[in-house]
């Protein structure tokens, strides 16, 4: 009898000390799952792509979440093989009011990623991706740039040219905060790939011109008119005078050259570079910008038509008045002129 007792009273006393060790471990895990991020502002963490879970919670605690991570990596591991969930791997953005249950949360959903909408304009340059990627994402524009002419990153890209420009798809994108500047341009790069084999390339197997050419036609184009009514027929003009043999004289391919946009001067159509179209003939090097679609369009499809030359009207509409010999172009270009005029005095 005394035996029963004895033995009641140590699983008695076993049953106490579990409770209390299952209280104090819940009371342990309650205050660890409501613990608040710590700091007074926003801090941001980046999940790399196939990081192991040990390695995500260690990230985690270099800013003292999700600790301690003996409690937390089982946690993740065991939720991970019961669900099939998946962590989201980007760049989180996490306040003082954040708990750790929270990131659980998060990192799981991937609500909290810290996304960027950027727009790139149509016709904009290397230099000026850069910058906008600087900006919106603060990457580092100098490894954008230094990136953009890394010979084996463009042969990498079945690319046949000594930089991307021109190869680079203006839109709109999501990425994440602070993205690296490799992921940005392979984006890039592939939207760009994508729109050409989308429209483009059933249509240039019956071109003359190389791809290649093609995007600097269709870039120097861009930079030519705003009005996308009026870009096949440019793109005639500039056909017309391949034809004949004649320089293309683009006042844009020169300001490219000089890495300048302004306007210019009779010195500067002396600049000697293989992008100055008054200096010598056929097409540039290269695109001298990233073109839209309906300046591809127009370098693959020109009007057909006696044009030679084109002016722009003056008055602000971006239109152009396009002539079939140099003396009517001059008297366009005294309109120009006048039309000039009459605005700055207005």
């Amino acid at each position: 009898m005394r035996r029963k007792r004895k033995k009641s009273w140590i699983w008695l006393k076993i049953s106490i000390l579990i409770f209390i060790f299952v209280l104090g471990f819940s009371y342990l895990f309650y205050r660890a799952l409501v613990k608040n991020v710590p700091g007074e502002k926003e801090i941001f963490v980046t999940i790399e792509k196939n990081s192991s879970v040990s390695l995500i919670v260690k990230t985690f605690n270099k800013y003292g979440i999700l600790e301690p991570a003996w409690l937390f990596t089982p946690i993740v591991k065991i939720y991970t093989e019961l669900t099939g969930a998946k962590v989201q791997f980007g760049k989180y953005r996490f306040t003082p009011e954040n708990t750790n249950l929270d990131i659980l949360k998060a990192i799981f959903s991937g609500k909290q990623l810290s996304i960027v909408r950027v727009v790139f304009p149509e016709g904009i340059q290397l230099t000026d991706f850069a910058s906008i990627a600087k900006r919106k994402l603060n990457l580092d524009s100098s490894e954008f740039i230094r990136l953009c002419y890394d010979d084996s990153l463009i042969k990498g890209n079945q690319i046949e040219a000594s930089s991307l420009e021109g190869y680079l798809m203006p839109d709109t994108y999501e990425f994440f905060w602070e993205e690296k500047p490799i992921n940005v341009i392979h984006r890039l790069i592939q939207e760009h790939k994508r729109v050409w084999d989308v429209n483009f390339s059933e249509k240039a197997k019956n071109s003359k011109l190389t791809k290649h050419q093609i995007l600097t036609l269709a870039s120097i184009i861009e930079a030519e008119t705003s009005v996308k009514s009026e870009r096949p027929r440019v793109s005639g003009v500039y056909y017309n005078r391949l034809k004949l043999n004649w320089n293309l004289e683009s006042d844009p391919t020169v300001q490219y050259a000089i890495g300048k946009r302004k306007r210019l001067s009779f010195s500067d159509l002396d600049f000697d570079s293989p992008y100055n179209t008054y200096l010598y003939k056929g097409l540039p090097p290269g695109p001298i910008n990233s073109p839209s679609k309906s300046s591809i369009s127009a370098a693959l499809n020109p009007e057909n038509h006696n044009y030679l030359f084109f002016v722009a009207v003056g008055d602000d509409s971006g239109a152009h008045q396009f002539s079939t010999n140099f003396n009517q172009h001059l008297k366009f270009k005294s309109q120009f002129k006048r039309n000039q005029s009459k605005n700055k005095s207005e």
